[in-house]
């Protein structure tokens, strides 16, 4: 699992893996490239469940949803791929409060096992 950094309650996906065309380079715009994205939602709902009722809480399965919808884009940075999901994650409910988004892409350097980023967008 990964290690986010946000400080309230979450929900989680770990190491979504999907195949998407992203890269700054000719080359990397050739074919799609396997990514892991992994996401931490900060919900209030999270701290006053009463019921074991899903309707109290964040439902992850639109944020899986969302990613892969926003995958059949392209994109060149990583961050921007990133920021998108969380933008896009914070204007789809107002119970949630902050979004973290992490990236790994494999395969960009021949010794670096995967190159990445972590976005974490919070509600104004």
């Amino acid at each position: 699992m990964m290690t986010f950094t946000l400080q309230g309650n979450c929900v989680y996906l770990d190491k979504i893996k999907l195949m998407l065309i992203i890269g700054a380079f000719e080359v990397e715009l050739k074919q799609r490239q396997p990514i892991e994205i992994s996401i931490a939602i900060e919900s209030p709902l999270l701290n006053t469940l009463i019921h074991d009722d899903l309707s109290e809480s964040y439902d992850y399965r639109q944020a899986y949803k969302i990613i892969h919808e926003l995958a059949g884009q392209s994109y060149i940075l990583v961050e921007y791929f990133a920021q998108t999901i969380a933008k896009t994650l914070l204007s789809t409910s107002l119970n949630i409060t902050a979004v973290e988004v992490i990236i790994a892409k494999k395969g960009a350097f021949i010794d670096a096992e995967q190159v990445g980023c972590r976005i974490c967008c919070k509600r104004d």
